[in-house]
């Protein structure tokens, strides 16, 4: 900001004695020579400063380059870090999917073979009770006489 007031008040000076020049020439002014001077010497500061400027900006120019070099390996690199990570992390997804699968048909074979005891269970307490039933209400009976 403070760079374009500067340049901005050069050029100020610069059309001022450009304007001193025209006004000489047109009204005759003596000093003709003296305002040429002048007006050369402003632009040779402008000039100046403008090339001070340019070196500034190619040597900020050249730092922005090489961070930017800097930035873009450094995120190549930290991509391919995550890249890695993410297909080990998928691998273990994977290995636990599989696992979790397997434990889930291993528990569903084992629920089914529970239901079958319990189903062969009831069963055999049906066909015993069936059994039982008359002995106990005979002994039942008899208690309540």
């Amino acid at each position: 900001m403070k760079r374009v007031v500067v340049s901005f008040w050069i050029s100020i000076v610069i059309a001022a004695m450009l304007l001193l020049l025209i006004l000489g020439g047109i009204f005759g002014i003596l000093y003709f020579d003296l305002l040429l001077a002048v007006v050369a010497l402003g632009l040779a500061i402008e000039m100046l400063f403008l090339e001070v400027m340019s070196l500034r900006n190619a040597k900020e120019n050249h730092k922005l380059r090489t961070d930017m070099a800097l930035l873009t390996q450094w995120m190549e690199e930290t991509q391919a870090e995550s890249h890695q990570r993410k297909s080990v992390a998928d691998n273990r997804i994977v290995r636990l999917d599989a696992r979790r699968a397997a434990l889930e048909r291993k528990l569903s074979k084992q629920i089914a073979e529970t239901k079958k005891q319990i189903k062969a269970t009831d069963k055999k307490l049906t066909d015993l009770n069936k059994k039982v039933r008359p002995h106990l209400r005979h002994l039942i009976v008899r208690k309540r006489r």
